[in-house]
């Protein structure tokens, strides 16, 4: 397998850089599955406010409740008036922070950093960080949820070229999302409103959430060529009801 498998060309134009004015005023895209139409109907374009007539009744859906941590944070390293910018990945038991942070080969053991409450955290050592991007962060106090919703930035991806903004702690997470963890939005259900979810129920349509934490994979580069298989990042399946599973 190579990954020049993967590629494919999708022009910078066609990318959307910022959500609609409004939650669910968005373009669908259908895929026909009937075999016995042409090809110049396999797909249909429609809007996300007919999504409701083409689900049958007596259907289930199932949504994925992770929701994005703020986890984009900036310091400044002690004794320097550089800037740095970490990114949050996971919590190890010993209670330092997994952080994947650029230019990760002059972040050394022993380096300190403050953020901008006072909160300050050193580089400590941990085989696995060794020649790659990531390093392990120790607090001198304890952080927790509270504290990435004060200091954090949501972790937009690489693809969407601008900073941050208020909306994007709305419009960067689904009305559902309530189990953090995420380190991106798992934005198939980005066009999901109140509305919507609640026409579904009305129709007889039943619905369950699992939890799929979103890992790296938006932020990290693939840098093997070849490659006899493909990763997956690490994901937790809280509850989905096997009696709704048929």
């Amino acid at each position: 397998m190579k990954t020049s498998d993967f590629y494919f060309n999708l022009p910078e134009d066609c990318i959307a850089q910022y959500p609609s004015k409004i939650r669910g005023d968005d373009r669908l895209l259908v895929l026909n599955r009937d075999k016995d139409i042409d090809d110049s109907a396999l797909f249909v374009h429609k809007k996300m406010s007919d999504f409701l007539s083409l689900v049958d009744e007596n259907s289930l859906l199932v949504f994925n409740n992770s929701r994005v941590r703020k986890s984009r944070l900036f310091a400044k390293k002690i004794n320097s008036s550089q800037t740095v910018e970490f990114l949050f990945i996971h919590q190890y038991a010993d209670g330092s922070w997994k952080v994947m942070v650029r230019n990760a080969k002059k972040h050394k053991p022993g380096h300190g950093y403050v953020f901008s409450d006072g909160t300050e955290a050193k580089i400590i050592e941990r085989e696995s960080d060794r020649g790659t991007e990531f390093r392990s962060l120790l607090f001198d106090v304890a952080v927790d949820e509270a504290w990435f919703e004060r200091l954090g930035h949501v972790p937009l991806p690489p693809y969407i070229k601008r900073e941050d903004a208020l909306f994007d702690e709305s419009r960067y997470q689904n009305i559902y999302a309530s189990e953090v963890g995420s380190s991106a939005c798992p934005t198939a259900g980005l066009h999901f409103t109140p509305d919507i979810l609640e026409a579904l129920k009305n129709k007889g349509i039943d619905t369950a959430f699992l939890t799929l934490h979103v890992g790296l994979g938006t932020f990290y580069l693939f840098a093997l060529k070849k490659s006899k298989s493909i990763q997956c990042t690490k994901r937790s399946i809280l509850s989905v009801k096997r009696r709704q599973i048929k």
